[in-house]
C-alpha cells in the first residue's frame, strides 16, 4: 500500500514538473515573439534610415548562423550606438535596437536547432527565469492598470499593438514600463547567452571580454576627441583647460553623467585585469586603462570616483599583502578599513572639503532611500511597479527633495529595483546577482579572464549605490554581458536539484497575483476622472463609458447629435452597471439634457454609466453622421433629497 501511495506521488512530481517546464518553455516562446514584433517595427518608420535598418538586418542574419559572432559584434557596439544611429540619420534606440536583433536571431536559431531544450538547466538559468517572471507580472499589471484609466480594453490593446509593432525604438508614447521592463529582460537574456557560449568556449569570454573594452575605450576616445575640439574652439584652451577638465562634466554617448561615469570605471577595471595578466598587448592595455581613467574623471561622478579608488585599494591589497594572508582575506579588510576611514574623513573635515556638491549628492540619495522606503510601505510586496519609480518619486518624496528634483529615479539601482517591485522583486534579483557571483569553482584556467570581468563587474555594482545606470541601455548592456563571461568562470554548470514544479508553482502564484494587484490598486482610483471613447474634443462614434460615485440619486447629462435630424435621428442606449436603463433619440442638432436616475442597491464605490449609439444605414455613407458630443454632467439630485 505504501509502494503505491510513494509511486503516485513520484509520478505526481513528475507531472508537476513536467507542466512547470512547459510552461516555461511556453513564456520562452512568448519572450521570442515579443522580441521579434519588437524588431520589427524598426522598418515601419521613416525615423529610422535605411543604413540602420540594414545594420539591424545584418545583426539579426549573423547572430542566427554565428552568434558568438553577433555578441562579440554587439559589445563592441553597443556602446556607441546612439552616437551612430545619429551619425546615420536615425532618430532611434540604437543599443536596444542592436540587441533585439541579436536576440532575435540567437532565439529563432535556439528554437530551429533544438538548443532551448534544456532551458532552464541549472541555478542561473532558474534565478533569471525566475526574476523575468517577476519584471514580465509587474509589466503586466501595469498595462492592466492603464487600461482602467484610459479606454475600453480592445482599442487600448491596437493601440499597444500599434506601438510596439511600428514605433517602438523611436518613441514611448506612455508605454515607458514595456521599455523598462524590456531593457532588464534583454539583460538577463544577455546574461544567460554569455554564460552559455563561454561554458562551450572559454576562449570566447576572452574575445568577449576584449571587444567590451574596446567598445569602452572607443567611447573614452569619442569623448576625449569632442572635448579637445569643443576646448580649441573656444580660442582660449590654456585659459579654459582647468575648467574644462576640473569643473565641467563630460559625456558622449549617453545624456546621464553618472551613468556614463559607472560605464566607464567598469571599463577601466577590465582593462586593468587584462594588463595585469601580462600578455603581449600589454601596452594597449595599459594605454586603454589610462584613457578610460581620465574619461572616468570627466564625468566627475563622485559615485564612479569613489568606486574606482576603493578598488583600486582592494586590488593593491590582494595583490601584496593577498600572497600572505590570502585575497579574499586582505580585500574584505581593506574594503571595511577604506569605508571607516572615509567616514571619519567626512565627519572630522566636513563635507565641504570634498566639493562645493558634495554635501547636497549624499542629502539626495538619502532622501531617495527614504522615497523607496515609502514606497515598500505602500507596497511592500510588488512595489510601484516596474518603470513607475520616477512617476511616483512626486508623490512619495518630501518636500526638501523637491527643492532638487520635481521627479526622478533612485540614484541606487538597488532602490530602484525595490521600490519598483518590491520586496520579492529585490530578493529575486539579489538572488540572480548571487547565482553569477557565488564562486563554485577552482579550476586555475578560469583566472586569466575572470580577474578583469570580476574587477569590471563589481566596480559597476559599487555604483548602484550612488546612481541607476541599469537604466541607460548603452551602459548596462555591457556590464550584463560582462557579468555572463564572470559567471560562466567562476560557477561550474552545477544541474538544478530542486524539483522544477517549484519554480512553476512560483510563477503560477505570480500569474495569479496580477489581477488581484490590479484590483487592489484600482480600487483607489477615482474613477469619477475617468472616460472612455470620449474625444479631446468631446465626441462619441460608437460607445462610451464614464463613472459617478455611488450614493448620487441622478445626473444630468447634455448631448447633442450634430447631424441628426427628424427624418435621420440618432438613438443612444443608456446602460447602468451593465443593465439598460433608457433609450434617447436626438432628431435634432440642439443639446439635450438628459436625466439618468442612479438606483440604489450597488456595492461599488462608482457607479459605470455607458452610451451605445444605435447604428444606421447611413453610417456606411457617413461616418461621422452619429457622432455624439457629451457635455460635462450635472449632479441633479442626492440620495433623500
Amino acid at each position: 500500500m505504501s509502494g503505491t501511495s510513494a509511486d503516485a506521488k513520484y509520478n505526481m512530481l513528475n507531472r508537476l514538473q513536467a507542466a512547470s517546464h512547459l510552461l516555461i518553455r511556453a513564456s520562452l516562446a512568448l519572450f521570442t515573439g515579443i522580441v521579434l514584433l519588437l524588431i520589427q517595427s524598426a522598418f515601419w518608420t521613416t525615423r529610422v534610415s535605411v543604413w540602420m535598418q540594414a545594420i539591424i538586418l545584418v545583426t539579426a542574419v549573423l547572430s542566427y548562423f554565428r552568434p558568438q559572432a553577433g555578441l562579440l559584434a554587439l559589445a563592441a557596439l553597443a556602446p556607441l550606438a546612439r552616437v551612430g544611429s545619429l551619425a546615420l540619420d536615425s532618430q532611434m534606440r540604437g543599443a536596444e535596437a542592436l540587441v533585439l536583433a541579436f536576440l532575435a536571431g540567437a532565439l529563432v536559431r535556439g528554437w530551429t536547432l533544438g538548443e532551448l531544450r534544456s532551458f532552464p538547466s541549472n541555478r542561473l538559468e532558474i534565478a533569471g527565469a525566475v526574476f523575468g517572471f517577476v519584471v514580465a507580472a509587474s509589466c503586466a499589471e501595469q498595462i492592466w492598470f492603464m487600461q482602467l484609466q484610459r479606454d475600453f480594453a480592445w482599442p487600448f490593446a491596437l493601440e499597444i499593438f500599434d506601438y510596439v509593432g511600428r514605433s517602438y525604438f523611436t518613441a514611448f508614447r506612455g508605454f515607458g514600463t514595456i521599455f523598462n521592463a524590456m531593457l532588464l529582460l534583454e539583460g538577463v537574456a544577455l546574461l544567460l547567452l554569455a554564460a552559455r557560449y563561454t561554458r562551450e568556449k572559454a576562449e570566447f569570454g576572452e574575445r568577449l571580454i576584449s571587444a567590451i573594452v574596446v567598445g569602452a575605450a572607443g567611447t573614452a576616445v569619442l569623448t576625449v576627441w569632442t572635448v579637445a575640439a569643443e576646448l580649441v574652439a573656444t580660442g582660449q584652451a590654456r585659459a579654459r583647460l582647468v575648467e574644462f577638465l576640473m569643473v565641467q562634466r563630460w559625456t558622449v554617448h549617453v545624456s546621464d553623467v553618472n551613468a556614463a561615469g559607472s560605464f566607464f570605471a567598469m571599463g577601466t577595471f577590465m582593462a586593468l585585469g587584462m594588463a595585469l595578466r601580462g600578455n603581449r598587448h600589454y601596452a594597449a592595455w595599459i594605454l586603454a586603462t589610462f584613457v578610460l581613467a581620465g574619461a572616468t574623471w570627466m564625468t566627475h561622478s563622485r559615485t564612479a570616483l569613489v568606486a574606482a579608488m576603493l578598488m583600486l585599494a582592494c586590488v593593491a591589497a590582494a595583490i601584496t599583502v593577498g600572497r600572505v594572508i590570502g585575497v579574499t582575506r586582505s580585500i574584505a579588510i581593506t574594503a571595511a578599513t577604506s569605508v571607516l576611514l572615509a567616514v571619519v574623513l567626512w565627519n572630522s573635515l566636513g563635507p565641504e572639503y570634498f566639493g562645493p556638491q558634495a554635501a547636497a549628492a549624499v542629502r539626495i540619495r538619502w532622501l531617495f532611500l527614504g522615497t523607496t522606503s515609502r514606497m515598500l510601505m505602500s507596497e511592500p510586496l510588488f512595489g510601484v511597479g516596474i518603470g513607475q519609480y520616477f512617476l511616483w518619486s512626486r508623490e512619495f518624496g518630501v518636500p526638501e527633495l523637491f527643492t532638487y528634483y520635481q521627479r526622478e529615479n533612485a540614484h541606487n539601482n538597488f532602490a530602484q529595483i525595490a521600490g519598483e517591485l518590491g520586496v520579492i522583486g529585490f530578493i529575486c534579483f539579489v538572488a540572480l546577482l548571487a547565482a553569477a557571483l557565488w564562486r563554485r569553482s577552482s579550476e586555475p584556467k578560469a583566472w586569466s579572464v575572470l580577474t578583469p570581468a570580476l574587477l569590471g563587474a563589481i566596480a559597476f555594482i559599487m555604483t548602484w549605490l550612488g546612481g541607476h545606470p541599469l537604466l541607460v541601455p548603452e551602459v548596462a548592456f555591457p556590464f550584463w554581458l560582462t557579468l555572463g563571461v564572470a559567471t560562466a568562470l567562476v560557477s561550474a554548470e552545477t544541474r538544478w536539484r530542486q524539483p522544477t514544479a517549484v519554480v512553476g508553482l512560483g510563477i503560477v502564484l505570480l500569474l495569479v497575483s496580477i489581477p488581484i494587484r490590479v484590483s487592489v490598486k484600482s480600487a483607489q482610483l477615482d474613477l469619477s476622472r475617468v472616460t472612455y471613447g470620449v474625444s479631446a474634443r468631446h465626441l462619441v462614434t460608437s460607445r462610451a463609458r464614464f463613472f459617478v460615485e455611488n450614493g448620487r440619486g441622478g445626473i444630468a447629462l447634455p448631448l447633442r447629435a450634430r447631424n441628426a435630424s427628424d427624418e435621420d435621428p440618432v438613438e443612444i442606449d443608456i446602460l447602468v452597471d451593465g443593465a439598460a436603463s433608457e433609450t434617447i433619440r436626438l432628431s435634432d442638432r440642439n443639446w439635450r439634457k438628459t436625466r439618468i436616475d442612479l438606483p440604489h442597491g450597488s456595492g461599488h464605490r462608482f457607479r459605470r454609466i455607458d452610451l451605445r449609439i444605435r447604428p444606421s444605414a447611413l453610417d456606411a455613407v457617413d461616418p461621422a453622421r452619429s457622432s455624439v458630443e457629451v457635455g460635462t454632467w450635472e449632479i441633479i439630485s442626492k440620495p433623500n433629497g
